[in-house]
C-alpha cells in the first residue's frame, strides 16, 4: 500500500477559522474590542496562506507516483511570525491601532515554530509564495465577515 501524508501548518486566508489568531486580530481591530497577547508576544508560527497550501497539496496529488513509496511532506509557511507581527500587520492593512493587553503564556503552549519544508522543496519543487502581508491583505478586503 503506498500513501503519503501532508503535514499542515497553521493555515490562514479568506475563510479562516474565527479562532485563528490572525482572524482574531483583523476582527478586533476592526471591532474596537481588546486583543489579548500571550506572554511577550514573540511566539511564532509559520503560518500558510490557503493558496500556498492548495498549490503544495496539488503538486503532491500529480507527482503521487513520482514520490517515495511512503511520503511525508510539511506544508507550512517558510518564515516565523510572531503574535505581535501578526498584530502590526493587521494595523497597518486596517489603518488603525489594536488595543490589547499581555496576559500569562499559556501552560504548554508552543513558543516556537521550527518545521522544515526542505522535503517538499525537493520532491514537489514546492515552497510557500505569498507574503505574509499580502496575504492578510487580502484576505481583509476579500472575506465577508469584515465588511
Amino acid at each position: 500500500l503506498r500513501y503519503g501524508i501532508l503535514r499542515i501548518g497553521t493555515v490562514y486566508g479568506v475563510g479562516m477559522r474565527e479562532a485563528l489568531f490572525t482572524y482574531i486580530v483583523l476582527d478586533a481591530i476592526k471591532n474596537n474590542k481588546l486583543i489579548y497577547i500571550d506572554g511577550d508576544g514573540m511566539q511564532t508560527r509559520q503560518l500558510i496562506y490557503i493558496d500556498d497550501l492548495v498549490d503544495g497539496m496539488r503538486r503532491a496529488v500529480d507527482n503521487f507516483d513520482n514520490n517515495p513509496n511512503e511520503f511525508i511532506f510539511n506544508l507550512c509557511g517558510k518564515d516565523k511570525t510572531s503574535a505581535l507581527d501578526t498584530m502590526h500587520v493587521a494595523e497597518d492593512i486596517i489603518g488603525k491601532k489594536a488595543t490589547y493587553a499581555h496576559r500569562e503564556q499559556g501552560y504548554g503552549q508552543t513558543f516556537s515554530e521550527n518545521i522544515s519544508i526542505t522535503q517538499a522543496k525537493g520532491f514537489l519543487n514546492w515552497e510557500p509564495t505569498t507574503k505574509f502581508y499580502d496575504g492578510m491583505k487580502y484576505t481583509w478586503l476579500n472575506d465577508a465577515r469584515f465588511r
